[in-house]
């Protein structure tokens, strides 16, 4: 992670957990509160459809400056990313890639919470899903899909990123991590590791309030 961003929303009661637990910010050179946001769950204020012709129109118009990645189904940012539809993560990263330049400073990040799942291996899957979405974007016949757009063919279209969304894009990652010197599986290398236990050894156990004023 080389940046944190922190909001209005669930700040208050983090800073307050902290505290209570008599702990600091563990990077704060790397972490960066700002005064509100605008984040990529527009399904709160439209209908939940067409996220990425959104996200095609603020490239093409130059107003797409970032995304918050997570889902949702029963509450707000209570699911992994790309857990309810990763056909439309894909078309979203579809997008990105298409743009080429025009995206190249779009900034990402991750924004969920855990209430059931451990919060550092659901944050690795989450990472996991969105290399996956890319790495199929990255294989999409691009001028086969011109060509069938051009033609005003639609479900030829839809088939060529079908293809390239059902292709198998696991080996690709795991080569790419090799070539990185990263472990070729993050989570199995997470529960080898120790570190959840090590960090919640150190930590210990803490009763915190809410963040609000009593």
């Amino acid at each position: 992670i080389d940046l944190h961003l922190i909001h209005e929303v669930t700040t208050p009661q983090a800073f307050d957990g902290l505290k209570a637990a008599g702990r600091r910010v563990r990077r704060p050179e790397l972490t960066l509160a700002v005064a509100t946001k605008v984040d990529a769950a527009i399904r709160r204020i439209i209908p939940p459809k067409d996220i990425e012709h959104i996200v095609a129109t603020l490239l093409f118009e130059g107003k797409l400056g970032g995304f918050h990645f997570n889902a949702r189904k029963y509450a707000d940012d209570d699911l992994i990313v790309g857990t309810t539809n990763p056909f439309e993560l894909f078309l979203i990263f579809n997008e990105l890639v298409d743009a080429g330049d025009a995206a190249k400073n779009v900034a990402y990040m991750i924004d969920q919470s855990h209430a059931i799942e451990p919060k550092i291996e659901a944050m690795l899957q989450s990472v996991i899903n969105i290399q996956s979405a890319y790495a199929k974007a990255l294989v999409v016949d691009r001028k086969a899909l011109k060509e069938r757009q051009s033609a005003c063919d639609v479900l030829g279209a839809y088939r060529v990123l079908a293809d390239a969304f059902d292709t198998d894009v696991r080996p690709l990652i795991e080569h790419v991590r090799s070539e990185l010197d990263l472990a070729a599986d993050p989570i199995a290398a997470l529960h080898e590791s120790g570190y959840e236990k090590k960090i919640a050894d150190e930590r210990g156990i803490a009763e915190g309030g809410g963040g609000y004023p009593t």
